[in-house]
């Protein structure tokens, strides 16, 4: 009887998540040719609390300022050459980078990709204590959040994902 309601409430949290607040149309996925590299490279790290719904709600309108100010940036040549995206989780927080003209975009680990790790010797403890109330015993369930978008080339790209035992909390349904 515990199991069964363990695996109802598991189930039903992994719904919710999984569950999307409905999106207007897509934004205009054209990308802007980038600037000549002229010595001088900026960066800019953002994260944009693009977790799924239920969780942040009503983030469409934020995304779209979001999109709208790197494209007036761009517009006067201020863009930043690359950037970085934290909590890219949700199909219009990982449009952005498009949709502001960011010609090269890559994706962190997704949801699949096995984490690379063994865990060391004497630190079942932690393993141990892990409780799937707090989405730690759940895999899983969304990747990594993590997008880079570049006006240059991305020459290579090599990703990893951590092992699930080196999350705590609800980090653990990210793959990150």
């Amino acid at each position: 009887m515990r199991t069964s309601k363990a695996v109802l409430i598991a189930a039903s949290l992994m719904g919710m998540l999984g569950a999307a607040a409905p999106t207007p149309s897509s934004p205009d996925l054209t990308p802007r040719l980038p600037l000549p590299f002229d010595g001088h490279l900026s960066v800019l790290t953002y994260n944009i609390h693009g977790l799924p719904w239920p969780v942040a709600r009503g983030r469409t309108q934020a995304f779209a300022q979001i999109v709208q100010h790197l494209r007036t940036m761009r517009e006067d040549g201020t863009q930043p050459h690359i950037i970085v995206l934290q909590e890219a989780f949700t199909t219009d927080a990982r449009a952005i980078g498009r949709a502001a003209g960011y010609r090269y975009v890559v994706e962190g680990p997704g949801a699949q990709m096995p984490g690379q790790g063994n865990l060391p010797s004497g630190s079942h403890a932690l393993t141990d204590a892990a409780a799937w109330y707090h989405g730690e015993t759940l895999g899983k369930y969304v990747g990594s959040g993590l997008q880079i978008l570049s006006d240059y080339p991305i020459a290579g790209v090599r990703k990893m994902a951590f092992p699930a035992f080196a999350c705590a909390g609800f980090d653990c349904l990210a793959n990150k």
